[in-house]
């Protein structure tokens, strides 16, 4: 193993060459094997978190600072059952249910598409929506603008979440329908009511800029488009908001849809389960070489 492809404390590097060293370093581990990059403590989320499972079922998230990457990366080199065994007796009174319950009410048939966000505050709040709507997955397309959030409005939502970064939008609709889903363009006007929306289909609602709306590059290449309904003299809503009304709709219906209140799998969640735990706790590859000592 490249431990310098793996351990990278408090420096600062290009953003590419870093998750290009995280892939290469992925691929000499085994599919159930466990690898995340925490936030630096002291260090202010600029550019939202970039999170994703590979092909293979492993998880990579990379934090990102301004236009550098600040991470150190953590290989645990365990299966997921061994870091959740290990780590769940550590965390505080209660917590672990709270995770536990938290992931039982993810969902991944619903995602979130930001394209090009101007004001922080905006964006915070819109991650902050889509963790507390339980949107798991949120796509950022930042052609114009780079990605920008107040850690005062987000507290803390980006790092539960998987956000993925696109510099333009066919790559982004790219990767959503490589996938199945399909992608909605939230317009004035759109042709469909929130309501009829087909909650049984993985859908990907899209959110543009606050004063121009979603490219017309991006509304080309949706599938379909949304509108909320007016009924006042003011015909617009901030973007947060419409992010907050969109996925409320959405994911409530999704829930009915499907009889429960998450759609991920056994694995998915226990993914999801480990990530949360080790993110929770100061330590856990300590934690995890005593759990293994002590077992035998």
């Amino acid at each position: 193993m490249n431990d310098a492809a793996l351990h990278t404390d408090a420096l600062a590097v290009d953003h590419a060459h870093l998750e290009q060293a995280t892939r290469a370093a992925l691929l000499q581990i085994g599919d159930d094997n466990f690898l995340y990059i925490p936030r630096r403590e002291g260090v202010q989320i600029e550019h939202a978190v970039d999170g994703h499972v590979d092909q293979a079922g492993r998880l990579v998230v990379l934090v990102a600072h301004g236009r550098m990457v600040y991470a150190r990366a953590m290989l645990l080199g365990h299966p997921t059952a061994t870091v959740i065994a290990a780590l769940r007796p550590h965390l505080l009174e209660g917590r672990a249910a709270r995770i536990d319950a938290v992931i039982a009410g993810r969902l991944v048939g619903v995602e979130c598409v930001l394209e090009d966000l101007h004001d922080p505050h905006n964006a915070g709040a819109a991650l902050r929506s889509c963790e507390s709507m339980g949107v798991q997955r949120v796509s950022l397309v930042t052609s114009v603008n780079g990605f920008r959030t107040s850690p005062r409005v987000t507290q803390g939502a980006e790092k539960w979440l998987d956000v993925k970064r696109f510099s333009d939008a066919a790559s982004c609709a790219r990767a959503l329908h490589d996938r199945g889903v399909r992608l909605l363009a939230a317009i004035p006007g759109g042709r469909l009511s929130l309501e009829a929306i087909d909650p049984a289909q993985p859908v990907a609602l899209a959110f543009g800029n606050e004063h121009t709306g979603l490219s017309p590059q991006l509304q080309e290449l949706a599938d379909d488009s949304f509108g909320i309904p007016m009924h006042g003299f003011s015909q617009s809503l901030n973007v947060s908001v419409s992010v907050a009304v969109s996925l409320h709709v959405t994911t409530e219906a999704r829930r009915r849809a499907i009889g429960r209140a998450t759609d991920l799998d056994q694995a998915s969640a226990d993914l999801l389960r480990a990530r949360y735990y080790a993110m929770d706790v100061r330590k856990p590859e300590a934690m995890i070489a005593r759990y293994l000592r002590e077992a035998g």
